[in-house]
């Protein structure tokens, strides 16, 4: 089983959840990337997206490559 699998699964265990989550993609339980809202600029997801899972320790550039990526492939 794979990051795809447990995503897939993940999102259809989220419908049977009243009212139904928003799916992420989940790394680990301390990296949690969000899912762009419907109608949300890219801007506004990636600002959003680094405050999630930005951090000092994390190399800034990577979570930058992370939430564009994630914006442009949702």
């Amino acid at each position: 089983m794979n990051i795809h699998d447990l995503q897939r699964i993940r999102v259809e265990l989220s419908k049977q959840v009243e009212p139904p989550m928003v799916p992420a993609l989940v790394v680990d339980e301390s990296f949690i990337v969000p899912t762009p809202e419907p109608n949300e600029s890219q801007n506004d997801y990636v600002s959003r997206c680094m405050g999630v899972i930005g951090g000092e320790d994390k190399p800034q550039d990577q979570l930058l490559a992370i939430c564009i990526s994630t914006y442009e492939n949702k």
